[in-house]
């Protein structure tokens, strides 16, 4: 694995009170620093909160990191959405895991749908 790499990191209030109130500070801070050292032409990284709705349940609240890199999707892309998750899946309990995720963004296509909605 490689350094990390400073890239914007963006983290709208939502997001940060429901990560105070999960008490998912530490992990999330540590999955910014692997995403920075696992993602070739990272960008930028976007934290994202959410809440997972199902029939019949409480919402469950979660939170995305969300890796951008240059290019077009490629299938390394896979590779590293892969290797990130079973990487999170080794260093945190599954209560901790329940609320977290990552995903990776290409610019390109992000373009593509802003162009064309």
């Amino acid at each position: 694995m490689s350094a990390g790499v400073l890239v914007p990191v963006s983290m709208p209030a939502e997001a940060r009170e429901l990560i105070q109130e999960l008490g998912l500070r530490g992990p999330v801070e540590e999955m910014i620093e692997h995403t920075r050292q696992a993602v070739a032409g990272l960008r930028s990284i976007e934290i994202e909160a959410w809440y997972e709705h199902e029939e019949d349940r409480t919402p469950l609240p979660h939170v995305t990191v969300i890796g951008w890199r240059d290019g077009h999707r490629s299938a390394a892309d896979d590779v590293t959405e892969r290797e990130w998750f079973e990487w999170a899946v080794r260093t945190y309990p599954p209560e901790v895991k329940l609320h977290l995720s990552f995903a990776l963004q290409c610019l390109a296509v992000a373009d593509i749908r802003a162009r064309f909605p």
